[in-house]
């Protein structure tokens, strides 16, 4: 991942090492081989932006929060979700981590509630993320005109 001009915001979700067959991606490393690739594109994106917002999963979160303290950890709420949870048959929320300048938005709560919704890419991503989410990501946390990037570019 070459070193970019600087943006406004960096919004991505990176892949969870969960298996998951990608065109180009390794997504099955060992736990070191995995950190190792997060902590250089964390590096490398911090230094591009005042402002990151990613969704990270839940299996990573604690790997994700020895980077850097992130400025808040909200939910993202998807009532119709399938993957089991560790106490629960289903678990039903997924961390979004927001790192830098942020600043008290006018949004009402930390909750982001949209659905799982099917994908028409033909891929089978496990957990894909609605537009309208990051829609509303992009319209609480930047403003008109902010350049906005999303580095991994996933199926998610």
């Amino acid at each position: 991942m070459p070193l970019l001009e600087p943006v406004d915001l960096v919004l991505t979700d990176p892949p969870y090492n969960l298996g998951v067959k990608y065109d180009i991606h390794k997504d099955s490393m060992d736990n070191e081989e995995y950190e190792k690739w997060c902590i250089e594109k964390f590096v490398l994106l911090r230094k591009q932006c005042s402002k990151m917002i990613m969704t990270v999963g839940k299996q990573n979160l604690s790997m994700w929060l020895r980077f850097e303290e992130p400025k808040e950890i909200a939910a993202w709420i998807h009532k119709n979700g399938v993957s089991g949870g560790s106490i629960s048959y289903l678990s039903l929320w997924e961390p979004i981590v927001f790192w830098g300048d942020f600043s008290r938005d006018s949004r009402a709560t930390n909750l982001f509630e949209y659905e799982l919704v099917v994908q028409d890419t033909g891929k089978d991503h496990p957990c894909p993320k609605q537009v309208k989410l990051f829609d509303d990501l992009i319209h609480h946390f930047s403003k008109v005109g902010d350049t906005i990037l999303d580095p991994l570019m996933g199926s998610g």
